[in-house]
């Protein structure tokens, strides 16, 4: 059930004969620092980023009290506004008392009332998701009303619309994403990228198989090889009229939407969730969405490289050469490594358009034992491109963590009988190796890799994050797009 968010002030509040809820706390206080008063001492509520204190008054009427930690910021009072959603799943309609959380906004360390609003938007919306498609008896969460209730409406009204766009675009990339892969093809997505074009005013063009044999994209076909599903790429343009010397952004989306790792097999315990190695395109469609509802005033442009990865009759075999579209020829060591080969001819589109830069989104590699699931990998070649992405990340309550793109590694993908290999030798920096094959495909244009191998799927609720897909990084893209709007 999508969620109605309303700004109110307190006057406004208080006018509201449907809410029966007190009204100086209404049903939900975010508390910055531990709560000050006898019941929440009463408790032991101590105030941390996410702790719920539940409690009634005299009446009988639900009164939540969510921490925010000692110092909040963007990530945690999504994480809190998740935690209160989640709590107050059951009821119908509540209501949200905006913390003043601006000291030190004019200096960068506090935030405004629309980042405050925004923030709860998007953690209510993402934090009650469920993706309940193909439940027999669904049960929903209730909630359908939320009322921000703060002293500058117009600010808070801003959030909201900006909060409901990003909040929006990553359930649209979770369901795309949650999606069973029978469902889900290379065929769906480029029907549903088509209907989010329809629907937000972008440009769309898909290539079929024969169109894509002619673009000479011979990593792509290669992937696809082994299924019986035909391969696709999407590309969306987001071309804002009345815009001098526009800037222009590509992204580039890993769609692969069942990986079973080709002849070089994958593991079955690892098989379940490949269903979202198609999150990069997810994420990548979903941004394009919330850019074209923005109608944000920078040009973008998108391919999303869609295709399975199947052990069929015709599988590309271990030690097999393909030339990709900018005629280097790769050997494939390892059909498993197979999204960097479909970034690959995706990239080199990309990179003819002589764009500013260039950001691929892609479930590349497994980080767990480097960086966690809460930190997405970066690797960049240029310093500029890698701070503005982490601080859209940040706004945008997500976590980047830059590793290295050294040219000293290049010789780990040196081969005998091609190019360059897709793998590296087996002990040799495997951990960067996916950067940087891919930027050999980028051209001269700013690059930079974000990869959601481990932050792309989730075992478990956390924070704004729920079990399943989890949309990673479609709202730092649009942040991304958003900071280039503002300067």
């Amino acid at each position: 059930m999508p969620i109605t968010f309303a700004a109110l002030t307190p006057s406004e509040r208080r006018a509201e004969p449907d809410v029966a809820m007190p009204d100086a706390q209404a049903d939900f206080r975010l508390a910055p620092v531990p709560a000050d008063d006898p019941v929440a001492r009463r408790h032991g509520f101590e105030g941390g980023c996410g702790d719920v204190l539940r409690t009634t008054d005299a009446a009988g009427r639900i009164l939540v009290t969510v921490g925010l930690g000692e110092s909040p910021d963007p990530r945690g009072v999504r994480r809190a506004a998740a935690a209160v959603g989640r709590a107050l799943r059951h009821c119908e309609r509540i209501a949200v008392a905006l913390p003043d959380l601006a000291s030190g906004a004019e200096a960068g360390t506090g935030l405004t009332v629309e980042e405050v609003s925004r923030a709860i938007v998007e953690g209510i919306a993402l934090g009650t998701y469920e993706f309940l498609a193909h439940k027999s008896e669904p049960k929903p969460s209730r909630l359908a009303t939320v009322d921000l209730v703060g002293d500058d409406r117009d600010a808070v009204e801003r959030g909201i619309d900006v909060g409901v766009a990003l909040g929006g675009a990553t359930a649209f990339a979770r369901d795309l994403a949650n999606e069973t892969p029978a469902r889900m093809t290379a065929r769906r997505l480029a029907d549903v990228a088509i209907s989010v074009a329809a629907d937000h005013g972008l440009a769309v063009d898909v290539w079929d198989e024969d169109r894509i044999a002619s673009e000479r994209l011979g990593c792509l076909l290669a992937v696809n090889a082994g299924s019986v599903e035909p391969a696709r790429v999407i590309r969306l343009v987001h071309n804002p009229p009345d815009v001098e010397a526009p800037t222009l952004v590509v992204f580039v989306g890993k769609g692969i939407t069942f990986d079973s790792g080709g002849l070089s097999l994958k593991r079955p315990e690892w098989m379940y969730e490949m269903k979202g190695d198609m999150g990069g395109a997810a994420a990548v469609i979903a941004a394009m969405r919330a850019i074209g509802l923005l109608q944000l005033p920078v040009r973008v442009t998108a391919f999303v490289m869609a295709t399975d990865n199947m052990p069929g009759a015709h599988a590309t075999k271990p030690g097999e050469i393909v030339v990709a579209r900018n005629g280097t020829t790769v050997e494939i060591l390892d059909t498993d490594a197979e999204g960097r080969l479909v970034l690959a001819d995706g990239l080199c589109l990309a990179a003819e358009l002589e764009p500013d830069a260039i950001i691929d989104v892609a479930t590349l590699t497994g980080y767990g034992r480097v960086l966690g699931t809460h930190f997405t990998p970066l690797m960049s070649t240029d310093d500029d491109l890698a701070d503005a992405l982490m601080r859209a990340a940040t706004r945008a309550g997500e976590v980047i963590w830059r590793l290295p793109l050294p040219d000293e590694f290049d010789k780990a993908l040196e081969s005998p009988i091609a190019d360059l290999r897709n793998i590296p030798d087996p002990d040799d920096a495997g951990t960067v190796a996916p950067g940087v094959f891919l930027r050999r495909f980028a051209g001269t244009a700013r690059y930079a890799h974000l990869d959601i191998g481990e932050t792309g799927f989730s075992s478990k609720d956390d924070g704004d994050v729920t079990k399943g897909c989890t949309g990673a990084m479609t709202r730092t893209l649009v942040e991304y797009v958003r900071s280039l709007a503002r300067s």
